[in-house]
């Protein structure tokens, strides 16, 4: 008789394409630290404080994303909030991670 070996599924990791405004990561070279350019790059992407982030769940390593507390908006709360926000980890801080 014929004997049916089990195949095991075959996992495909699929690629979710974002559509709408990037907000993108609070270090943008990786270094790891909050430097000038980090900040002016924030700023570029903070613009007028009303901008919408649909990147706002996407892990985007220790130092996190722009959009910091994840609501979605960049906003004066993602630069300032205490403890989380921009502000609070910029350079001479040695580390930028949340």
């Amino acid at each position: 008789t014929a004997t049916s070996i089990p195949t095991t599924p075959t996992i495909t990791p699929t690629v979710s394409i974002i559509a709408g405004n990037i907000c993108g990561k609070a270090d943008v070279n990786g270094d790891g630290v909050f430097t000038i350019y980090d900040f002016s790059e924030f700023a570029k992407a903070y613009g007028q404080g009303s901008n919408t982030c649909e990147d706002a769940l996407v892990e985007y390593g220790i130092c996190g994303g722009r959009d910091v507390n994840k609501d979605g908006k960049l906003n004066i709360a993602d630069f300032g909030a205490q403890g989380i926000g921009f502000a609070q980890r910029y350079y001479p801080k040695e580390s930028c991670s949340l």
